[in-house]
């Protein structure tokens, strides 16, 4: 069964914690200050036990004006929210605002209760009813809510509650998970003999004792020593829970608003890219360039807002903006937040985080407002197609898309799957190229290829080394190699031996050229291990190199810009150093030279070639076989 949060809401003194005490005996004002001015200030965690045995946690939140923030920041995680009424004083400017807030930031489920209906008559009762019905017509969330009539004194109307809990608990569509674990900080203290305790919903993942996690923004390391759910022992805290983990570092090393998290999952930024909705307000409090309050998470920042693709912000209505923030967050896509203007503190709206990391783009960059467009309507393979476009990235990593999205690495794979079989993406040696920006590299490389052709007729094709130079260098090296594979799938270019050539290309050599071709092989062979330099082999003939160059990838082997050695015998060699290295260990120059009879230059040669083609590999001074040609 899925774990559900309820939160309180509504104007102070409409009776949210003398409510929650009723129904689960526990009174959520916990500090002198409370007792005595007879409000809540700070947040109030509980849970209550349902008819049917599941466990709903509870946040009190205060709902006094001046204690805003302290509500917000326990509204992360919340599924499920009690708008309490006092019957005698009907909707108040709190249960405005309140409720405007929970709707902010995505929030559907709703029980209105009216609270003290013993106080009063039925012609009161009816008017309350009449004002929110009035107040919330506009609303297609809160006209339909529920009313369920109560008297926390007399417990009058408490077990339709519990009813009506129990039946919306079961109705809350489960939460998205990623299965990584995410827990936004609303509490820290200290319990004596017992260590740094915090406490927040467990938004997503699960934490189990002795998990290894991170505090962010601090990015410090986080070992978890234990694990409380709804005040109870447990090893393992699931999504939905309120949690209580006891961690290594010291209280003030912890702030509210922090996040613990699974290491590389979420982002920390300076600026957003959000959907605004505003609320009615005045227009001057909310222009080009205002200083504002930002609430996120269990967090709150000051910051500056700038409409994005219009001139300024109009109430009641929904826009892009972009908020640049004077300390950092911690975010992912999707999460909600609440604007309060600078001062006085007045709720100006609130929406979704759709770019936790914006470019610098000025406000009416269309490229970057149809991208937000995109972000908005949600559609994932939409998302990821133009990510991967304006990104120009070649090569997709499914767990950064995850993170990026907030998505967990299941639901990306079979988006994946998705656009590999709309031919979006193409799977190549476990890597996903991303087909549309790999199309001009494409045509890049095809262009190359005919002009290297051109200049040189005779040689069947251009260097691997030197085309996946050039284009790594342009890239990078793994999205050279897949894009290069890529061609090679399509039958675009082929591979003859060491080079690269387009796959309607031959060398066409006349019987001169074949002539010298024979001659070159000839000497090549009888030099066995220690062949002439390149110079020596053509003696200055112009076209006697051309055709030595054309060999190289086929009979030849390219050692170094003045040095060739035939091929069966760079074969050979490699063999008799692979069959030493595995009797006698390390080959050293010198027994390579014992073994072959060649020079010092030689050996290096040959050896930093086998290196290259990763037969072998240098240990200190010497040669050891590369993984794989152990047993060849």
């Amino acid at each position: 069964m899925d774990q559900i949060v309820i939160a309180t809401a509504g104007h102070v003194d409409h009776g949210k914690t003398t409510l929650i005490k009723s129904l689960t005996g526990v009174d959520t004002d916990t500090t002198e200050e409370e007792k005595s001015r007879g409000l809540t200030i700070n947040l109030g965690f509980t849970f209550l036990k349902l008819p049917n045995d599941q466990r709903v946690g509870i946040v009190d939140v205060p709902g006094h004006e001046k204690f805003l923030k302290n509500m917000l920041a326990g509204l992360s995680g919340v599924d499920l929210v009690l708008l309490v009424i006092d019957v005698n004083e009907s909707v108040m400017p709190q249960t405005i605002e309140h409720a405007s807030i929970l709707r902010l930031i995505g929030l559907t489920n709703f029980i209105i209760v009216l609270t003290k209906v013993k106080t009063t008559d039925q012609e009161m009762i009816e008017f309350t009813i009449s004002d929110i019905k009035e107040t919330f017509k506009s609303d297609p969330v809160l006209i339909n809510a529920p009313i369920i009539k109560t008297d926390a004194a007399s417990g009058f109307g408490l077990n339709d509650l519990i009813a009506e809990i129990q039946k919306m608990s079961q109705k809350i569509k489960p939460r998205k998970n990623t299965g990584f674990a995410r827990l936004n900080i609303d509490r820290n203290f200290v319990i004596k003999g017992f260590g740094t305790v915090v406490t927040g919903t467990l938004l997503e993942g699960a934490v189990k004792n002795g998990d290894n996690l991170i505090l962010y923004p601090e990015e410090k390391n986080v070992h978890v020593k234990s694990v409380r759910t709804y005040d109870q022992a447990t090893d393992t805290a699931l999504p939905g829970q309120r949690t209580a983990l006891n961690v290594n570092l010291a209280a003030d090393e912890i702030s509210r608003g922090s996040v613990i998290a699974t290491k590389n999952t979420v982002q920390i930024t300076d600026e957003i890219n959000v959907n605004l909705k505003t609320l009615n307000f005045k227009e001057q409090l909310l222009e080009l360039n205002t200083r504002v309050h930002v609430y996120v998470g269990a967090t709150e920042v000051l910051g500056r807002i700038y409409p994005l693709g219009t001139d300024d912000f109009k109430p009641e209505s929904e826009c892009f903006a972009q908020i640049r923030l004077e300390q950092p967050i911690v975010v992912k896509y999707g999460d909600h937040f609440i604007i309060r203007s600078y001062s006085p503190l007045i709720t100006l709206g609130g929406g979704q985080i759709l770019d936790p990391k914006p470019p610098t783009r000025k406000r009416f960059d269309q490229q970057i407002l149809q991208q937000l467009k995109i972000r908005h309507r949600g559609k994932l393979k939409e998302m990821i197609v133009d990510y991967a476009s304006y990104q120009k990235e070649y090569l997709l990593n499914p767990k950064d898309l995850a993170v990026t999205f907030n998505e967990s690495p299941n639901i990306i794979s079979r988006e994946i799957e998705n656009l590999i079989t709309d031919q979006e993406i193409v799977k190549i040696d476990n890597q996903l190229l991303v087909i549309k920006n790999a199309k001009l590299k494409n045509q890049q490389i095809i262009n190359e290829l005919e002009k290297y052709h051109q200049q040189y007729p005779l040689r069947s094709g251009c260097p691997r080394s030197v085309v996946q130079a050039q284009l790594s260098a342009e890239i990078g090296e793994s999205a050279a190699k897949v894009i290069l594979k890529y061609l090679e799938t399509k039958d675009l270019i082929r591979i003859n031996g060491e080079n690269y050539h387009l796959a309607s290309f031959s060398p066409q050599l006349t019987k001169e050229d074949q002539a010298i071709q024979l001659e070159i092989h000839q000497r090549l062979v009888a030099s066995g291990n220690t062949p002439p330099s390149i110079d020596e082999l053509v003696n200055g003939q112009a076209r006697a190199k051309e055709v030595l160059m054309s060999m190289i990838g086929d009979d030849v082997v390219l050692l170094d810009s003045e040095t060739v050695i035939d091929r069966e015998v760079y074969q050979k060699i490699a063999e008799q150093v692979r069959s030493f290295i595995k009797e006698n260990g390390p080959m050293s120059l010198a027994d390579y030279r014992d073994l072959t009879g060649s020079s010092r230059r030689y050996a290096m040669l040959v050896l930093t070639k086998m290196d290259q083609d990763g037969i072998t590999e240098r240990s200190s001074n010497k040669r050891i076989l590369k993984k794989g040609h152990e047993t060849t």
